[in-house]
């Protein structure tokens, strides 16, 4: 910068001194993901799941008492630990409507005219 203001070379060299930063924006508006579509038919399920696992079962004891109670799921436990991950994953995903924007890497560039 000392150079520019003090040395006619750099001045009528062609170089123009720019600020330049980079601007970062992050939202949940502009995303396209799995979470948006709803499955009608599987809801009664998954608002059990979610209901036993708010209240502190383990996926093991949550699966014994749905095959028990006859709903239809399937044969191995995990079935269910992935029912919540995934149930995790998309109230995460879901639920994050805000929108941060900032503005960063503030930086003086020479661009030739």
């Amino acid at each position: 910068m000392f150079l520019l203001l003090h040395c006619e070379k750099h001045i009528t060299g062609g170089y123009t001194p720019y600020l330049t930063f980079n601007v970062l924006i992050q939202s949940n508006i502009f995303s396209v993901h799995q979470y948006k579509r709803e499955y009608p038919e599987r809801r009664k399920i998954r608002e059990k799941v979610w209901e036993l696992h708010k209240e502190g079962w383990g996926y093991t004891k949550i699966h014994r008492y749905l095959k028990n109670n006859g709903f239809e799921i399937g044969n191995s436990r995990t079935t269910v630990d992935s029912m919540i991950k995934k149930m995790k994953k998309r109230e995460f995903i879901t639920k994050r409507e805000f929108s941060l924007r900032k503005y960063v890497d503030f930086k003086i560039k020479f661009f030739r005219r």
